[in-house]
């Protein structure tokens, strides 16, 4: 069974001093993924390109492959893995019926920003991350401005201790 979700906002823990995602249900559930700082780069990235074009959506590698293949991106769906990280998988419509792609919590949330994808949370994995009530009103509201602020105050000593 799985939950509609959508990203709601971006973050940094203040225990972990991780990244953190949040993602919101029509209930108001909110539920946390932390990513390693290696994550939130190109994230970022991608959110501030997008700004800063304008709106104008320029074609990139994945886009050409996809129109190509004649597969539109539908859904994302995230479970838990054996070692409490999470396993994603992107839902591709095509003329042949339905694809299944999996891809990495980074790849996934790109594509979730780009195609403005619902996410589908596992209701196990949203048992285990679901945020207390009020907890959410502390983190802020999504967008490069954000994103970009949480860059500005990371030590640059700390973007070593992750693999890029």
């Amino acid at each position: 069974m799985y939950c509609e979700m959508t990203i709601h906002g971006f973050g940094l823990d203040a225990v972990t001093r991780l990244p953190v995602i949040i993602l919101n249900d029509a209930a108001d559930h909110k539920v946390p993924l932390w990513l390693n700082v290696g994550d939130l780069v190109p994230i970022a990235t991608d959110l501030i390109g997008r700004e800063l074009s304008g709106g104008k959506e320029s074609v990139d590698l994945v886009q050409a492959v996809l129109r190509n293949l004649a597969l539109t991106p539908d859904r994302l769906y995230l479970d838990e893995q054996d070692d409490g990280g999470y396993r994603a998988t992107l839902h591709l419509s095509s003329p042949d019926g339905e694809k299944v792609m999996p891809l990495s919590t980074r790849e996934a949330i790109l594509m979730a920003l780009r195609y403005t994808l619902p996410v589908m949370v596992s209701t196990v994995l949203l048992e285990r991350l679901t945020l207390p009530t009020g907890v959410s009103d502390r983190a802020p509201s999504g967008g490069a401005s954000s994103l970009v602020d949480l860059l500005e105050k990371l030590d640059p000593k700390e973007m070593g201790k992750y693999p890029m």
